[in-house]
């Protein structure tokens, strides 16, 4: 729905902000789930036909730890690009913020199972408000 917007405001706006959310909603999801899937099927087929098909099982296997590398690059590339660019904006102390960078990445391979649930899970979705009794200062939060 916003896909447009967001293409408009990154090159209209210069900003980055707008690239990075872009990035995130592109349907890399699809196209990572149908690899997934291609590469499952041709691993059972060699599973199941280990005599017809043996190099089969080591090349899917190849495959799909090169496309988690590949996605973790990618990934780790794009925090980078992120931190840097809003590296006055994140308040956190310099080593965080590079400890964080190696971390991104893991963060955002959590995404996966969820957005599986989200696509298959067709039930009634409601919105149940979360109370927040805790109070802090911003300070308190920074520390």
């Amino acid at each position: 729905k916003y896909g447009i917007d967001l293409i408009k405001a990154i090159f209209k706006k210069r900003s980055f902000c707008c690239y990075d959310m872009f990035v995130t909603i592109m349907p890399a999801l699809f196209l990572t789930l149908i690899s997934v899937a291609v590469n499952l099927t041709l691993f059972l087929i060699g599973l199941i036909n280990i005599e017809t098909y043996p190099e089969l099982m080591n090349e899917t296997i190849g495959a799909i730890l090169l496309s988690v590398l590949n996605s973790y690059i990618v990934l780790f590339i794009l925090g980078i690009i992120t931190t840097v660019t809003e590296w006055k904006n994140i308040n956190s102390s310099s080593l965080k913020k590079i400890k964080y960078i190696f971390s991104f990445p893991i963060f955002i391979f959590t995404y996966i199972p969820i957005s599986i649930v989200a696509l298959f899970k067709f039930k009634k979705i409601e919105w149940k408000p979360i109370t927040h009794s805790i109070v802090k200062t911003i300070e308190e939060v920074r520390q």
